[in-house]
């Protein structure tokens, strides 16, 4: 087999990194949504300890005022956190078992988005509950109005909710040579720097490498070596 002839021995290069995922030393992780295991039941637990009133409106008009409470399940082991995708369907006991799994999947991206990227807007339950805001509005065309804690007091859904937005927003930056196309030379390495100043490391799913380039990052940077394989 004939190896393949390179004039000048150069190569251009083409950058994309996509599928990023999350996750760090410090703070909950973050998978991508579909790497998730769910089982086929859940037991639906409530946190009756924390009691949130909530008025909200449905696209079609209709108006629903009730006392919400944050959900999880336990599996493998571990406590997971789940939100609700039918608002004013009551769940009347603390454990309830019997719920199907994750319906995810089929959800809109901003949905999916806010149900894992929310934790980098903070792990209080104030934002887990706005969280549960932005689902039920993706899902539902459930509007909230007011939220409030037990004592009375209001939830500041605006600021928490714009946090949750930067969170999003910030996942879905992309560096700044993003499918930009670099001269690079048979054998030798070639540094790109992002300039977005991004945390390359968390870019660590290769979607496409036809050209077989070998790479590596070093901080902010990207540094590339074409290889005669």
């Amino acid at each position: 087999m004939k190896k393949p002839r390179f004039k000048n021995w150069q190569l251009f290069a083409t950058l994309t990194l996509l599928g990023q995922t999350i996750g760090g030393a410090i703070g909950p992780t973050i998978v991508l949504a579909d790497e998730i295991t769910h089982p086929q039941t859940v037991t639906v637990h409530s946190d009756q300890s924390h009691l949130y009133s909530v008025e909200g409106t449905f696209s079609d008009g209709r108006t629903l005022s009730e006392v919400t409470v944050l959900h999880y399940a336990i599996y493998n082991g571990e406590k997971q956190d789940i939100f609700c995708i039918e608002p004013g369907v009551p769940i009347y006991n603390e454990f309830t078992p019997g719920y199907e799994k994750n319906p995810l999947p089929d959800m809109s991206e901003k949905a999916k988005l806010v149900s894992v990227l929310w934790k980098n807007a903070g792990t209080d339950i104030d934002t887990q509950m706005v969280a549960q805001k932005m689902i039920w509005q993706e899902v539902n065309g459930y509007t909230l109005h007011s939220m409030k804690h037990p004592d009375g007091s209001a939830v500041n859904i605006a600021a928490i909710e714009a946090k949750i937005n930067q969170a999003i927003a910030d996942y879905q930056k992309k560096p700044s040579f993003h499918n930009s196309t670099v001269k690079t030379v048979l054998g030798q390495s070639t540094t790109v720097t992002d300039t977005n100043n991004l945390n390359l490391s968390e870019f660590d799913e290769v979607v496409e490498n036809t050209a077989n380039i070998d790479y590596r990052v070093n901080g902010n940077q990207l540094v590339i070596t074409p290889n005669t394989n």
